[in-house]
């Protein structure tokens, strides 16, 4: 059975190209459509790019769409994953706090 799954978010080059593996390495998902959504069209596009042809070069079976509409994104999709980042990027880069990533990491 062939699945619609949406991912907001799908711009994220953080979180999609993970995702592409897993849909990529899943017999379960073959002949399913995966639909990028993002409100930055700039990374939506080389996401798309990237997962059609990370599609196409492992001759994998899914169909890969993209949107900036989130309500026409969700339409029809049986899972929708968040991937998403409140505030973008920005927002990312001005609570960043240095302390955080070596702390993270162990690095004391």
């Amino acid at each position: 059975m062939a699945y619609k799954i949406t991912i907001i978010g799908g711009g994220s080059s953080t979180f999609t190209p993970q995702l592409m593996r897993l849909f990529m390495a899943s017999k379960v998902l073959e002949g399913s459509t995966i639909t990028l959504m993002d409100v930055d069209a700039h990374r939506l596009e080389v996401m798309d790019i990237l997962c059609k042809r990370l599609v196409e070069r492992e001759g994998v079976k899914l169909t890969i769409k993209s949107t900036t509409d989130r309500r026409q994104s969700l339409i029809g999709a049986d899972f929708v994953i968040a991937a998403i980042s409140v505030g973008g990027m920005d927002a990312w880069e001005r609570t960043r706090d240095p302390r955080a990533l070596r702390d993270l990491h162990g690095d004391r």
